[in-house]
């Protein structure tokens, strides 16, 4: 039944996997098609240059759970502590590294990946739709979807 959906989100994940690798490498000053290993060496010796630098717990608050994996993904992946204390909140994730790496190198090629994510994610959603309920809501559908409000029961006119 979804045979050319499945086709389709194989060929999309596949693009998707190679513009998070190439994310990777332009953050690295390494080439697209570098290894990922060669790729995660260069940025593990950047990070190295930077130890002598101040320490920080950098705190960040996300979401959704699809964008704080990708972010504690990649702390894992440099060898950078990520955790979160007793008695915060799940949407809470606190990473421990130099200052100048989190700021300059991990949160841009973060950014840059979730958006990659969210827009991956949209384009799975939009096609689902389409297929499974046979709605083709397109641009113009967005712009005049109405939100229920759940206190309400009624559409909101705002939308």
């Amino acid at each position: 039944m979804l045979g050319g959906l499945d086709r389709s989100v194989d060929e999309t994940e596949l693009q998707l996997r190679e513009k998070l690798r190439a994310v990777e490498a332009r953050f690295a000053g390494a080439a697209a098609d570098d290894e990922p290993d060669d790729v995660r060496q260069r940025i593990m010796t950047c990070l190295a240059e930077r130890s002598a630098e101040e320490v920080i717990d950098a705190k960040f608050s996300l979401d959704d759970p699809w964008t704080r994996r990708v972010l504690i993904a990649l702390a894992k992946r440099y060898g950078l502590r990520a955790y979160r204390l007793p008695r915060q909140r799940r949407l809470t994730v606190v990473i421990t590294g130099p200052e100048s790496f989190i700021r300059d190198i991990l949160m841009p090629e973060y950014n840059e990946m979730a958006q990659m994510l969210y827009d991956y994610l949209e384009v799975i959603t939009e096609r689902l739709v389409s297929d499974v309920f046979r709605v083709d809501e397109g641009a113009e559908g967005r712009s005049e979807a109405h939100r229920i409000d759940p206190e309400e029961g009624e559409e909101d006119p705002s939308e």
